[in-house]
């Protein structure tokens, strides 16, 4: 497993993911996950609630300071998915972070194929 990892790592893809700053990688993760909510339909999102701390931009570089249920619960709609969930996870007394665990669904869409009986919505004599 190393030594296919080693090999990834030396691929151009691999050298563009390491030199091309955070973005890349962001933007790869949400590919990633909405690629996995096409194809299972369905998605598990884990974020930090909203939060103060100025400190975190500074030395992590963060850009967004988590996110309100409602904000998550409305990109998860945005995107087109349903029966979503927003809760919070668990939380450490004195810890100023909180994370938010939230879940939706794609509806399945339904296409209607001919039947036994039935050839381009004719029945069969």
């Amino acid at each position: 497993m190393r030594d296919l990892l080693a090999w990834i790592e030396q691929t151009g893809l691999g050298h563009m993911m390491r030199e091309s700053g955070p973005w890349t990688y962001a933007i790869v993760n949400v590919a990633h996950i909405l690629g996995v909510a096409t194809l299972f339909g369905s998605v598990l999102v884990l974020d930090l609630r909203e939060h103060k701390e100025e400190w975190v931009r500074a030395k992590l570089g963060d850009r967004w300071p988590g996110f309100g249920e409602n904000q998550l619960r409305d990109l998860l709609s945005h995107a087109g998915f349903g029966h979503i969930s927003v809760r919070v996870g668990a939380r450490t007394p004195g810890d100023p972070f909180t994370v938010l665990i939230a879940a939706g669904t794609k509806a399945a869409k339904r296409s209607r194929r001919p039947g036994l009986l039935e050839h381009h919505g004719d029945p069969v004599s």
